[in-house]
């Protein structure tokens, strides 16, 4: 093989190599950032879920409680 075809596919290989690297850390970039918020996203937002369900009964709840003592205060 001559200088020039081995320059051409050294080049050609390089290329490739490259596209590949980058290619390669965007795929593990988004890879990684999908783990990342499947391991400490998703935790959080369930718990906030669950944060304003459970304030949404306490609220239910102080205000069942206080109807019954009015009701209680006016059968007396």
């Amino acid at each position: 093989m001559n200088k020039k075809g081995l320059s051409r596919l050294c080049s050609c290989f390089c290329l490739f190599a490259h596209k590949g690297i980058c290619y390669g850390i965007a795929c593990g970039g988004v890879l990684f950032l999908a783990i990342f918020v499947a391991v400490f996203g998703f935790p959080v937002w369930v718990s906030e879920l669950f944060e304003k369900r459970m304030e949404a009964r306490r609220k239910m709840s102080s205000e069942r409680r206080q109807m019954n003592d009015n009701r209680q205060m006016n059968i007396e």
